[in-house]
């Protein structure tokens, strides 16, 4: 039940960082390439905001991979527990390029990111050891037009 209650709490930080930002398209350079495995935001002061997986960092072995979470180009802080590692976390960007460019055509559609996540605990007990399947999609509420 605690993975299941940070499984949540992990997959609600980033929908609401999605839903205040819009996605930072110059770090992506050229355009977005399906599926990503980091997530760069511009917050509301234009300050980033990322998110990643990596084995860096994390609380211990066992909690490797974990989600990392980079704000304004600071040091990156684990947002998940030693009991838990990150076997999947892939991020769909929709438009691949920034619909509110100023050149070009760009395209009309609103940005929005699929999340797909997959979680499991490190503990003994083996129901506690069943990955957590989490998939949704959120879109930014910025609109620049």
């Amino acid at each position: 039940q605690k993975v299941q209650s940070d499984a949540r709490l992990v997959m609600s930080t980033i929908s609401d960082q999605i839903r205040l930002s819009s996605i930072d398209y110059p770090f992506y350079g050229a355009g977005v390439i399906n599926p990503t495995t980091t997530l760069a935001l511009k917050d509301a002061d234009d300050k980033s905001v990322q998110f990643r997986q990596d084995s860096a960092s994390c609380p211990s072995a066992l909690a490797s991979p974990c989600l990392q979470i980079s704000r304004d180009g600071g040091a990156w802080t684990t947002m998940t527990g030693a009991d838990i590692k990150i076997q999947t976390l892939k991020f769909y960007l929709s438009p691949l390029t920034d619909p509110f460019a100023a050149s070009g055509t760009p395209p009309n559609i609103q940005p929005e990111v699929t999340i797909i996540l997959i979680l499991q605990g490190n503990s003994v007990r083996s129901e506690e050891q069943s990955p957590i399947y989490l998939e949704t999609t959120v879109s930014s509420r910025v609109y620049k037009r």
